[in-house]
């Protein structure tokens, strides 16, 4: 994403590194795949980010596929929603599929991750 007009910083802002952006924003971002849906799958790609996130290889697969079920509609948002106790979590989770910032979320976010899993 561009921009091509300049942004206005309160004189308090603090300027930070690209590399500690990307810790911000929990270090991997994934693109998504249809192999997602998977969990053997979810498993397997959680393993390579275990270290560089400092998340287990479970935490990471959950909210890989869970990104994957609802981006793919093979979850309604409703039944997400019905699932998890939450349309806007469920919102959330579609819209930021892709990519898949691992890492950074609240306790509702991933309690919502593992709840998916079972889907």
């Amino acid at each position: 994403m561009r921009f091509t007009e300049s942004m206005m910083l309160p004189q308090n802002a603090v300027v930070l590194p690209n590399d500690e952006m990307r810790y911000v924003d929990g270090g991997v971002s994934l693109q998504m795949k249809r192999s997602f849906l998977n969990r053997s799958t979810c498993k397997s790609e959680a393993a390579k980010y275990v270290k560089s996130t400092g998340l287990s290889k479970t935490r990471i697969a959950v909210e890989i596929r869970a990104h994957a079920l609802l981006y793919y509609d093979v979850v309604s948002l409703s039944k997400a929603s019905s699932a998890i106790g939450s349309s806007s979590i469920a919102r959330w989770i579609k819209t930021h599929a892709n990519p898949v910032d691992i890492g950074g979320d609240s306790a509702a976010r991933v309690a919502a991750f593992y709840a998916l899993w079972a889907f």
